[in-house]
């Protein structure tokens, strides 16, 4: 897993101890570092499904392993709560492994799980494809509780039928270590960047989080800022890069958009403490994909720096309209080129709407929140064992 879900659990986690969790992850071959620095156990393998970079026939071999895996761990290592932290196809294993074994059941819903329709190309498959939503559908609505991230995916759960009750709301937080540290980014990049005003994007290229679109508002932002460089940082899968790439090409703007791919979090810290603008102009695209959250609007409120998102998914939840920063239409190069304009031309709007992103950022600290999930573990845990005693 890349992105936003990833730094999710990696703090939400982060109090837990051997005593508290066992987590069971995909093999990659840089993570013996990040495993022996975790302060609980991480088994790996290599059966478990990754979608978008596994070929149909391993997509299926992981999702039949992961009956076996799944019920084999909860029984050798007497879990008392099974927390899936991919909703589809996990939920078609967990979910039996949980009634079979009498276990406490988890599922995370981070947003596009729900509002995107997971149907495939084949038409022959598709009938099939729909009854396994359907039945993870089901199934979700039978779950002890369902973890989610804000108030935007809390409304798309109850619209699924999800009992409002058994619904858990643990919004993300900000590390703010990540804010008081930072490198001088490589000489190259930088010398291309000196003198200019810059603004940012942090995310995966992927067309939900709009940077495609930003590029389009650039030559807007420009006929009044001809002093402005836009940054997209970004990592991981990437859907669209090759289509930014070639945007940057036609509307001649190589001087002016830098696209720069899998940078250290150093990095990225100087490219924060640097910016003027912070922008991620996310949209819901027209399958359903929306962004959950938006965790990079707290990073960027962390480093006291305003931000323009997309009036769509969970960034409705992560930016207070006109207080931490200004929310657009993600779909107009007109609105993202206002908002941008609006923040550079007016420094003391800037300035306040950042101080109050750095108040709300300081106010999402993760000790909190880690807390609120290992109570959410132990009351599900005594809830367990007082029916087992009970029986």
């Amino acid at each position: 897993m890349v992105g936003g879900s990833v730094v999710y659990y990696r703090y939400l986690l982060s109090q837990c101890t051997p005593a508290d969790v066992l987590v069971l992850a995909r093999t990659h071959e840089r993570s013996a570092e990040f495993d022996a620095a975790a302060p609980y156990p991480i088994v790996r393998t290599s059966l478990l499904p990754c979608f978008g970079c596994d070929s149909r026939a391993r997509k299926l071999v992981g999702v039949l392993a992961l009956f076996p895996m799944l019920l084999y761990r909860v029984l050798r290592h007497r879990v008392s709560v099974l927390h899936l932290g991919n909703f589809f196809p996990d939920i078609l294993a967990g979910w039996p492994v949980a009634r079979l074994t009498g276990r406490r059941l988890i599922v995370t819903i981070l947003a596009e799980e729900l509002t995107t329709e997971k149907v495939g190309q084949r038409r022959f498959l598709r009938p099939f494809q729909r009854f396994f939503n359907a039945v993870a559908r089901w199934a979700l609505r039978r779950c002890d509780r369902v973890l989610t991230i804000g108030g935007f995916t809390k409304s798309q759960l109850i619209a699924c039928g999800v009992p409002e009750q058994r619904i858990f709301v643990i919004t993300p937080g900000i590390d703010l270590n990540k804010s008081r540290r930072g490198r001088p980014i490589a000489a190259e990049i930088a010398s291309r960047l000196a003198g200019k005003r810059l603004v940012l994007t942090v995310g995966r290229f992927m067309p939900r989080k709009g940077q495609d679109m930003t590029i389009r508002a650039m030559p807007r932002v420009l006929a009044r800022h001809p002093n402005v460089a836009y940054v997209m940082a970004g990592g991981g899968h990437c859907d669209n890069y090759d289509e930014c790439v070639q945007l940057v090409d036609q509307l001649n703007l190589r001087d002016h958009a830098f696209l720069l791919r899998d940078l250290d979090d150093e990095s990225i810290a100087w490219l924060y403490e640097h910016c003027d603008v912070f922008v991620m102009a996310n949209r819901t695209m027209p399958d359903g994909d929306t962004e959950g959250y938006g965790i990079v609007f707290l990073e960027a409120g962390a480093w006291g720096k305003p931000v323009v998102g997309g009036r769509a998914g969970g960034a409705v939840d992560a930016v207070d309209d006109r207080v931490t920063g200004i929310l657009v239409d993600g779909y107009s190069e007109q609105s993202i080129a206002d908002g941008i304009d609006q923040l550079l031309s007016d420094p003391s709007l800037a300035q306040r709407m950042g101080e109050a992103g750095r108040r709300k950022a300081n106010d999402n600290s993760w000790n909190a929140k880690c807390r609120d999930y290992c109570q959410l573990i132990e009351t599900l845990t005594h809830s367990r064992n007082t029916a087992i005693s009970r029986d």
